[in-house]
């Protein structure tokens, strides 16, 4: 099995380009399997706690969830069928976006990162860069067709800026990719602030170049 994630900030993407991949690959007969970001675990108890309020839940309980839900998704997928697997976000790429230099130590996040990675790694990661300004516009825009509140843990300015920055340095650093069981990982890069057929063909792109002649 072949697996590919996309990653960003919110509102880079990553469901759209994921879904797009997914239907082409499977235009041309490849069996190929989508799943979202696991969050049954964490989505449950960070409802109860919404309830008690903001500052009272702590990075490292957050990061406790990510785990949980992470292990949960990759033991999952070691059975699927599939000849590719695409994740419209990584777990272990991820944890480390959310969490790196928030509150939990550097040694406990890749360390978990590693973890996850040990039972079903990643072979591809796409990474959708895009500025944190435009990214809060969709994001405010979305809540606003939704009619749903922004996200006091993950969708702040502040917050999405640090995020931004964690990315950064994460597709920079060697030694962090290694710390986290991804070494081996191939990446590419790609500006999220454009038209979503652009966004396509570039992946599209990408793929083929990494996998040759397809169907598989």
């Amino acid at each position: 099995m072949y697996k590919i994630a996309f990653e960003g900030i919110d509102g880079s993407g990553k469901g759209t380009q994921s879904k797009l991949l997914q239907t082409r690959l499977q235009s041309l007969g490849v069996f190929t399997t989508l799943l979202h970001e696991p969050r049954s675990i964490r989505d449950t108890i960070l409802e109860y706690c919404k309830r008690v309020g903001d500052g009272v839940v702590t990075d490292d309980f957050i990061s406790s969830l990510f785990l949980m839900d992470g292990d949960k998704n990759r033991t999952e997928e070691v059975s699927l069928p599939s000849k590719i697997l695409i994740r419209d976000r990584d777990t272990s790429i991820s944890q480390f976006a959310y969490h790196y230099k928030l509150g939990t130590t550097d040694e406990f996040i890749c360390a978990m990162s590693e973890y996850i990675n040990k039972i079903n790694g990643l072979d591809l990661l796409i990474y959708m860069d895009l500025p944190v300004e435009i990214a809060i516009q969709r994001i405010k825009m979305r809540h606003e067709n939704e009619g749903k509140a922004i996200d006091i843990y993950f969708e702040r300015e502040e917050k999405l800026r640090r995020i931004h920055a964690n990315y950064s340095t994460f597709i920079a650093d060697k030694d962090i990719q290694k710390r986290c069981g991804l070494e081996n990982l191939k990446i590419y890069m790609i500006s999220a602030n454009d038209s979503v057929s652009n966004i396509a063909n570039k992946v599209w792109s990408f793929v083929t170049t990494e996998l040759g002649n397809l169907p598989i």
